[in-house]
């Protein structure tokens, strides 16, 4: 079933900055009433004690209490003293509000929700109930929230509180930890009572599929992709090398698509001739390394130009990048990037003083522009076309690379002569050049805590989520093994090939 997102008729949800927090923002949940619509205070402070979440974390939990809120205002709910209302809501959640009539006695018209988006939803709306109760509880049950609450958030809180009690006779009361009880709601069959339709989560392969990039397509995607001119005599304007540059690192560094963005332009070091060190530093924490600014941290650099680190949820879109707790040195907070192959480390060492040059002429502009500089290394050029504001010399965004490694696909297939298929299923998703880069060290036979070191992950265990078996890596083995088969299990006419 596909997931769709049920119309809020009586709350909506803005994400803005708090003023307690002014650096802070996140999704902000109003609820309407008889004085108009309110802010539900609980869950400004919920995200307040959770800021290191991600939005989606926070949206699904503003969302979960804003659709219980309609749900128990649609139908008049005022208590919940029955089992009942809290299934009929997660009914309603998982499979919309439509009769087979086509019509919905409660107004709300929701479309169906679809199963894991409905258990991860009920699971936010969990944990986000566990903690009300756990703060009032410390409070010896009066409330610890600074702003006044509303008739409407009152009535949304006891409503969730009764809810707990409800949830308490299930089978998950006796799990303290709220994200092991989202965990089990993801993979019960039952919750609360409810008994959702069958999940095939629960009997899935446990070592999914790898999504590997093919590899006769990386030859010639690096020799051909990002060629936007073949008659440009100047290298910028025949080569993207910008996305060139970054898929090299995710391909033969083993990166993931958001790491490259937080590289500044002094954190690749030049060694021998075609060699060249890339080091990942924590977007905060880490010191500079820049001359007369070794002792200030990126956060306090970037503060002076006013901007944030990039993993920062503050950020405008174009300059987030996520940041997946790296396994870090514990005194320059520091992550080397390995090569995995001579060519790939020349080739990149080979542009790198040449897209120095490059940013420097663009970074003129963007001084002019905005008065500051930023050190960023990859960095943009054009405008917004439906504002005319320039990007020239800004710090490259996740989506600009997108559009270009797109592109370089488009101008793969063109010379191929042959359709590329996208995205995860088809393994020519970024994300795919890492799995091809653990994929090569462990046909050649690495060590696993090598391979630990060299991914960033801060266990051994992390590296399961790449153990699974490509479907191109069984062909080629049961190709390997076809000559010894029994003769009684081959086909020897061959006549119909010539049908």
């Amino acid at each position: 079933m596909n997931e769709f997102a049920p119309i809020g008729r009586y709350h909506f949800i803005v994400k803005q900055k708090v003023g307690t927090v002014p650096a802070t923002a996140f999704p902000v949940l109003y609820l309407e009433s008889n004085d108009g619509f309110t802010v539900m205070w609980s869950l400004v402070h919920y995200f307040l004690a959770h800021t290191s979440r991600s939005d989606t974390w926070m949206r699904d939990t503003a969302r979960a209490v804003g659709l219980f809120y309609d749900y128990c205002t649609a139908c008049n709910i005022t208590s919940v003293n029955q089992r009942t209302q809290l299934r009929k809501f997660m009914f309603s959640l998982e499979n919309g509000t439509i009769d087979t009539n086509v019509k919905d006695p409660t107004g709300l018209y929701w479309s169906p929700t679809g199963l894991t988006k409905a258990k991860r939803l009920i699971g936010s709306l969990s944990k986000f109930i566990y903690w009300v109760n756990q703060e009032e509880s410390l409070s010896n049950g009066s409330t610890t929230f600074v702003a006044p609450t509303k008739n409407s958030e009152k009535l949304t809180l006891s409503l969730l509180k009764t809810a707990k009690k409800v949830i308490s006779n299930s089978f998950m009361e006796h799990a303290k930890d709220p994200t092991l009880i989202a965990e089990k709601l993801l993979l019960a069959r039952e919750t609360f009572g409810y008994e959702f339709e069958d999940d095939p989560k629960a009997y899935i392969n446990a070592q999914r599929e790898v999504k590997s990039f093919p590899h006769d397509l990386i030859a010639p995607l690096f020799e051909y992709g990002f060629v936007k001119n073949p008659l440009a005599t100047k290298p910028f304007e025949r080569e993207d090398i910008t996305a060139k540059m970054i898929t090299l690192l995710l391909l033969f560094g083993g990166l993931r698509k958001s790491e490259p963005f937080h590289l500044w332009y002094n954190d690749v070091t030049p060694l021998l001739e075609f060699k060249c060190q890339v080091t990942l530093y924590h977007p905060s924490v880490a010191k500079t390394n820049l001359i007369g600014e070794k002792d200030k941290t990126r956060k306090h650099y970037l503060k002076e130009r006013g901007l944030l680190p990039r993993h920062d949820k503050a950020n405008p879109k174009s300059l987030k990048a996520g940041w997946k707790k790296l396994a870090v040195d514990k005194t320059s907070y520091h992550a080397d990037v390995h090569w995995l192959h001579s060519s790939a480390e020349a080739i990149f060492s080979s542009l790198y003083p040449h897209y120095l040059a490059y940013r420097s002429k663009l970074m003129e502009t963007y001084e002019e522009l905005h008065g500051h500089d930023h050190p960023f290394l990859f960095v943009s050029i054009g405008e917004d076309r439906n504002t005319g504001e320039s990007y020239v010399g800004a710090p490259y965004s996740i989506s600009q690379f997108m559009k270009s490694y797109n592109k370089a696909l488009d101008r793969l297939e063109l010379h191929l002569g042959f359709k590329i298929h996208r995205g995860r299923e088809a393994a020519t998703n970024p994300h795919s050049h890492r799995h091809c880069y653990v994929e090569a060290l462990k046909e050649m036979g690495v060590n696993p805590k090598i391979i630990q070191k060299c991914l960033h992950q801060r266990t051994i265990k992390a590296q399961e989520a790449y153990q699974g078996i490509s479907y191109q890596k069984i062909q080629e083995t049961l190709s390997r093994y076809s000559p010894s088969l029994p003769k009684d299990l081959s086909l020897q006419d061959t006549s119909y090939l010539h049908i």
